[in-house]
């Protein structure tokens, strides 16, 4: 798998989390500011998993953290990123996106 494919995927899962403000709430767009990528292993198999999770900030710039594993569990990469929330797209329910 591509390092730049882990990295989208890693972008993905550290930046998700920072849009979401509160349960009930719209989600808010965020770009990111920065993205450090470690790569530990190549993957064996033909999925990998992506998750992540905020580390610290306030309501604006955000820290998240967010690692790829293989079907095995075995890490494949490590990330740390910040990010700035901005305004929600529009006020209202067509801001929030379908579950």
């Amino acid at each position: 798998m591509h390092g730049g494919v882990i990295a989208s995927l890693l972008d993905a899962a550290c930046g998700l989390p920072v849009r979401f403000i509160a349960p009930e709430t719209d989600l808010v767009r965020a770009v990111t500011l920065t993205l450090s990528v470690s790569y530990i292993a190549a993957p064996k198999g033909p999925r990998v998993r992506a998750t992540g999770r905020i580390t610290g900030g306030g309501h604006r710039l955000v820290f998240s953290s967010g690692e790829v594993r293989d079907t095995d569990g075995r890490l494949i990469a490590t990330a740390t990123g910040s990010f700035k929330r901005l305004a929600p797209a529009a006020p209202g329910p067509t801001s929030k996106e379908p579950t």
